[in-house]
């Protein structure tokens, strides 16, 4: 490697001796006046302005280009959202068949009922993606009392994440909470979701309960975080 590379170095036009000798100087000190006279082409490497790379396309803009929100449910987003939440917590954690009866019940109340206070963002690969058709992910915000909303129904497919997509439904969830005058949000989960935990603790939800137990078909135990928006 060595002699290849002075090989290089004396082939180079722009070091060919006599210029090679005095660019090899570079490297010991230079007193003032051979340092005037060093030639530019010579100079240490360390002179050289390292510009970073600027990167303009953030993850929400790139999440708004690949998928549309809506907030009209309709009856059929009922059947998807449950075969949603079944493809990723019964297939992928192992839960029982009492999980989806434990989505479906209050899910279906909210559908139907007065939904004053909150919403249901569902998230679709827009016509132009390349990814399938159907539900990619969904969220909700339920009114709990004139001061506190509880953030419910909080899942994205498997084959959608990486991509900035919870973080924007999560996102949207809370700025609709903000202006909704809401003083804090709070959500139940448990702890073999490792993933969502992290997303609300970045987004600013703590910790605040958690009870281990046997919950559809397994052993874990379940939390509460809670979030204070408007202190």
């Amino acid at each position: 490697m060595v002699a290849r590379g002075f090989s290089l170095w004396n082939r180079c036009p722009i070091l060919s001796r006599p210029r090679a000798d005095e660019a090899r100087r570079v490297g010991r000190p230079l007193d003032p006046p051979n340092r005037e006279r060093t030639p530019k082409h010579a100079r240490p490497f360390n002179a050289i302005r390292i510009i970073p790379m600027r990167v303009s396309k953030t993850p929400q803009q790139s999440t708004a280009r690949a998928y549309a929100f809506r907030t009209d449910p309709r009856p059929q987003d009922f059947n998807a959202i449950l075969q949603l939440h079944r493809d990723v917590y019964a297939r992928e954690h192992g839960f029982d068949a009492t999980f989806e009866t434990h989505v479906a019940g209050p899910l279906s109340e909210f559908m139907k009922g007065d939904q004053s206070g909150g919403r249901l963002w569902l998230a679709t690969p827009r016509e132009d993606s390349a990814d399938d058709a159907g539900l990619a992910g969904c969220i909700a915000i339920v009114r709990a009392s004139e001061t506190a909303a509880q953030l419910r129904w909080f899942v994205v497919a498997s084959h959608h994440r990486g991509r900035g997509l919870g973080t924007s439904l999560l996102n949207e969830a809370l700025a609709f909470s903000r202006e909704q005058g809401y003083q804090s949000v709070f959500l139940w989960t448990v702890s073999v979701l490792h993933a969502a935990a992290r997303l609300y603790e970045a987004a600013g939800f703590r910790k605040v309960e958690e009870h281990p137990q046997v919950l559809w078909g397994i052993s874990l135990a379940e939390q509460r975080y809670e979030m204070v928006l408007n202190p």
